[in-house]
Parts: structure tokens; sequence; C-alpha cells
């Protein structure tokens, strides 16, 4: 570690407010980088070498001065930082004066250089993680350290959120901390001017859920701003997939206060229908269908009442069934989907759901 010019600076300036005597600071090469006297800023230091040289101090005496270049009477003492040697610490002038400042003044020293290598780690630590998130959210490569972890990068799930701020608005500091301290949200960072970005993860995509709506009560009943909510998603690229879903989700005009990406599943598949991963999304919602509905008695119900215009009568007659057992079949299908056909944008979804489907089992070594 270097010893940093401006805290040594910063350690002779407090020093010598307590005490009469000049306080000099060396680098591990003994070059004096702060001083009480300026003038001797940037020049060699021979006491400081031989108190390196040994490992520990060495003092000046009336005797020793007169063959040292630059070196007046007084104590001087390496300082070191997690055990290494960084510089030393002199304190000029009568031997039998001084050396009841010394132990104190190499404590505080070392203590002050420990306390800004600490903030500074911390600093660091604190831009590497918003630059990793920036990247997830970009899909670019990052080199993570073997002992740095990230707990997103842990979860099986992922879902990001981006609380817009808008013309006007402004957001501080504090605010950004009240988000980072919910429970639900696993990091929170400042992505520019317009929004913050947050994370929500977990193994269980139910607890996602539940986090999602947990989140947009708590904001809600702290701001006003708008809230967006990208879909959830699995696997590596979870957290760029989803945010990637909020900037779809942003395109459509609507003045909802807060816009989840699952509701508007329909709307984003009109407007880009060549998403390969929102395709996929909707393929594996209807597999699950089809996992469930082993007759297809249900995909019949489904198709029927399509093909009837929604007549929930006219679909009953068709299949030989009473109203009760139709409304039954239906909400077996949202129960299994999610996606209810009474709603005419679920049942949208549904039936492409099922047509995409379709043509991926009849393209089966194409990517979607």
């Amino acid at each position: 570690m270097e010893l940093d010019k401006r805290v040594a600076k910063s350690i002779v300036e407090n020093v010598m407010k307590g005490i009469d005597h000049n306080i000099n600071i060396m680098d591990s090469t003994g070059v004096i980088i702060a001083s009480g006297n300026k003038k001797r800023i940037g020049t060699l230091h021979e006491g400081a070498l031989i108190a390196i040289t040994r490992g520990s101090e060495f003092i000046a005496d009336e005797k020793s001065i007169k063959f040292l270049n630059n070196t007046e009477e007084g104590i001087n003492v390496v300082i070191k930082n997690r055990d290494e040697i960084v510089g030393v610490i002199g304190i000029t002038g009568n031997n039998k004066l001084v050396e009841k400042h010394i132990k104190l003044i190499k404590i505080m020293a070392e203590i002050y250089i420990e306390d800004r290598r600490i903030l500074e780690e911390v600093s660091l630590q604190k831009e590497f993680k918003e630059k990793l998130i920036i990247n997830l959210l970009l899909n670019k490569n990052v080199n993570i350290p073997p002992n740095y972890t990230l707990k997103i990068l842990e979860k099986r799930f992922s879902a990001v959120g981006v609380m817009e701020i808008r013309d006007g608005e402004l957001i501080n500091d504090r605010e950004i901390d009240k988000l980072k301290n919910m429970s639900e949200i696993n990091t929170c960072i400042r992505l520019n001017g317009s929004e913050v970005v947050f994370i929500l993860s977990d193994n269980k995509i139910d607890k996602i859920e539940n986090k999602i709506l947990e989140t947009i009560k708590k904001i809600q009943s702290l701001y006003k701003y708008r809230i967006y909510i990208g879909n959830i998603y699995e696997g590596e690229n979870s957290v760029y997939n989803s945010y990637k879903s909020i900037c779809k989700l942003r395109e459509i005009k609507d003045t909802n206060a807060v816009m989840l990406a699952s509701d508007y599943i329909y709307e984003m598949l009109i407007w880009d229908i060549r998403d390969s991963k929102l395709k996929k999304k909707v393929i594996e919602t209807w597999n699950g269908f089809l996992n469930r509905d082993k007759s297809n008695e249900l995909e019949n119900t489904l198709i029927k009442f399509y093909h009837n215009d929604c007549k929930s009568s006219v679909t009953a007659q068709q299949l030989d069934i009473h109203r009760n057992t139709l409304d039954y079949r239906l909400n077996k299908i949202y129960e299994i989907t999610k996606y209810h056909p009474k709603n005419i944008k679920s049942l949208s979804i549904l039936m492409m759901a099922r047509q995409l489907h379709s043509k991926n089992m009849q393209m089966p070594n194409k990517e979607m």
C-alpha cells in the first residue's frame, strides 16, 4: 500500500494542533511527503531510511545527525498498515521531551490510515457493485473477483423494478436508502437521473410474486413515483431479460401508476412478436397447461369458446355440457395459466400461445 500524500498532510496538520513540535511523515522510500516545515517536503530523510531498514525506530541524537543528511534531532518510527510498513512518522525536538508523544502519535497515524483505507474499500466495493448491476441489466460481461459475492447471482429467479423519476421530481440518497432497507428488495441503485432500479430475487417463483406485491405497497406508501415491474425470469440472464421487458413496457402508452409486465403480455407480444424470450415464456405457459390437460378436454373447450365469440350458452350447447360445467373448465384454465378465457386480452394470449407452441413443434431444431 502506498501512503497517500493527502492523508499524510491531514495527519501532520491534526497532530501539530496539539503539540509544539514539527512532525514529518515519510513514505516507504524515506522521502518526506508531509511536514510542518514545508521546505523539507520532497527531500530524502536518511533517519527514516534507517528506521525502515530496522523495521522499528531510529532515535536521532546530536551525535548521529552529524553523519546524516537532512535529519534533525528527534524520534522516527515506522507506521504500519495490516503488517506492512507504509512509511515513517517523525517528531522533531529534544528526545527526552518528544519521547512521551511518539507512541501516541504513531497509534493515531495508524488508526487514521486504516480508517481511510476502509472508507476507500467500501467506496470501491459500492462502485464495483453498481457497475456489476448495470452490466447485468445491459447483459455485458464483467469479471467478478473469486471472493466477491452478490446475492442476486445466487438466486434462481429474478424480477427487476424501476421507479421512474419524472422531470421536476427529485429523489435524494436518504430516499434511496429507504428502498435498500426494504426486506423484499435484494439490491437497489440509481441508474441515471430518471430512474431508480431495484432487483427482487429468490429461489421460489411464488416468493418473488409476493415480494413484488409487498414492494409495490411499500413504495406507494412512501412515494408518488411511477413504478414498472418486469417479468420474472429464471437463470443467469434473468436480470437482463426482466429489465428488457421493462424497456418494452415503458413504450406502451398507459397512465397507470403501476405497470406490471405480466399484465401487458398481449401488448408486448403485439409490440414485438420477434422477442424470442417473450415467446418462450408464453410457450412455456402453454406447455404447462398441456401437461395438466392430459385429455385435451380443457384445450377443446377453450377452442370452442374462442370460435363461438366467447358465447357461453352456444359453447355449452355444442359441447353438450351444462353452463356450470363450462364455467368450471374456464376457471380451471385460469387456475393453471393465470389467464382467464373470459378476459379478452387473456384469451388472446392463450390462443397466441397455442399458435406459437404449434409453430415451435413444427420446427423443433430452430431456436426461438
